[in-house]
């Protein structure tokens, strides 16, 4: 039987106690992340893994402005048991990982290696696939799940989703005329109306306001959305099958996460086999979008065939995560993005 315990003052170590042995810090008094006993789909006990030191020349604080919270950092972890980030693209994987980073202490890692997201302080980006330095890797390829992967999958409405991935695509300001092919200038009833009408925010398109492009009819979209369109729903059925044929599994449905980050995270400590720590969820309540939680466009694009298709692959999906015992997805006619 393994015991935990753990001395909290700057800095927390791991102590391991095991029937043969004194409790001992795990390697040179270097600080550790706090990792229990992950839980095992099948009941079978699998102990306290014991963690080797972190590399803490690479650490990075979270919120070095906070004064409160500027003590909590990310580094790397070894021997991390390997665990997968699955989602279709523009689901919220990126900020998903910021907070998994804030909640965990760990960095995340991805298979695309994205310079960007390397430079802005995903420092785990650039590691690689089978690397167990990072706490859960990213992808949105069906094929690099297997069946005996531990996966935690990111679902949103594909509808909305795949909006997001073309204009992530156009998103030059000037290629505005891709995602339509033709904008009327903006009509407004009254000065009143020009001068409070909110602008829309997001990034890459013109400054337009909301309520002049719900009053567009913007099912006229350009031709190379709808072939754009065509394969949203195939690919993300795809990537949820993949996911669904995973041997440990937990959905996570984009539009709870976004609705109340904090339970939907609790899940994924769980999963991870990990203890949280109140400290850090304190931070991390008053910093909950970091740089990583995307605007979103409130519209509708799609023809009546578009709309059917993804209704048949939501409901797929839906069956299949009942069948193996997971909550349908949710409603989302009440989610405007």
């Amino acid at each position: 039987m393994f015991l935990l315990f753990v001395m909290k003052n700057k800095s927390q170590y791991l102590f391991q106690l095991s029937p043969s042995s004194t409790p001992h810090l795990t390697s040179q008094q270097e600080p550790q992340r706090q990792v229990l006993n992950r839980e095992d789909p099948e009941g079978i006990e699998q102990g306290v893994r014991q963690l080797r030191p972190l590399r803490s020349s690479r650490s990075k604080i979270l919120w070095p402005e906070d004064p409160n919270c500027n003590k909590y950092d990310i580094d790397f972890g070894n021997d991390l048991p390997h665990t997968v980030l699955l989602s279709y693209p523009r689901s919220g994987n990126t900020w998903t990982r910021y907070l998994i980073e804030a909640a965990t202490g760990i960095y995340t890692g991805s298979v695309y290696h994205n310079g960007m997201l390397y430079r802005t302080g995903f420092l785990g980006e650039k590691e690689s696939w089978n690397d167990r330095t990072t706490i859960v890797k990213k992808t949105h390829i069906p094929f690099h799940v297997t069946s005996s992967d531990s996966v935690i999958m990111i679902i949103r409405n594909p509808a909305r989703a795949c909006i997001s991935l073309f204009n992530y695509k156009s998103s030059k300001a000037d290629d505005i005329m891709k995602f339509k092919d033709t904008v009327p200038e903006p009509q407004f009833s009254s000065e009143s109306e020009r001068a409070h009408s909110p602008p829309l925010q997001s990034k890459g398109l013109p400054n337009l306001n909301l309520p002049e492009l719900e009053r567009l009819n913007l099912r006229s979209f350009s031709t190379e959305f709808h072939l754009h369109a065509n394969g949203c729903p195939v690919w993300w059925r795809e990537v949820a099958s993949a996911g669904l044929r995973a041997r440990r599994l937990l959905p996570i449905y984009y539009e709870y996460l976004r609705e109340d980050p904090i339970p939907k995270l609790l899940l994924i400590l769980r999963f991870l086999g990990m203890e949280p720590d109140e400290g850090r969820l304190s931070c991390l309540k008053k910093h909950l979008d970091g740089e990583y939680k995307g605007n979103q466009l409130t519209i509708d694009p799609y023809t009546p065939e578009e709309k059917l298709a993804f209704d048949n692959a939501i409901n797929f999906v839906n069956t299949s995560l009942q069948k193996r015992g997971f909550d349908r997805l949710p409603d989302y006619s009440l989610y405007r993005n």
